[in-house]
């Protein structure tokens, strides 16, 4: 695909860059313009330190691990 774009001032192509966007992208797709490093509000996050995703790594698996005895111990009473 390719198309041309004339405007007056680099001013005026940032004002109408988001109606641009969503044009190109017709009605099949979904488009949603946020500036570069700007997050959703209850997106996931990376963690700040790296040794908080290990931490939170090594609880989630006693957390599964302990959901799995739960679990088997519920279907040894039911059986």
């Amino acid at each position: 695909m390719r198309f041309s774009i004339e405007a007056d001032s680099q001013e005026e192509f940032d004002e109408k860059r988001p109606e641009l966007l969503k044009a190109i992208a017709g009605n099949r797709l979904e488009v949603e313009i946020r500036e570069k490093g700007q997050r959703k509000a209850m997106e996931q996050r990376p963690q700040f330190y790296r040794a908080q995703e290990e931490i939170f790594d090594h609880w989630d698996s006693k957390f599964q691990a302990m959901i799995l005895d739960i679990k088997r111990e519920i279907a040894d009473v039911l059986s």
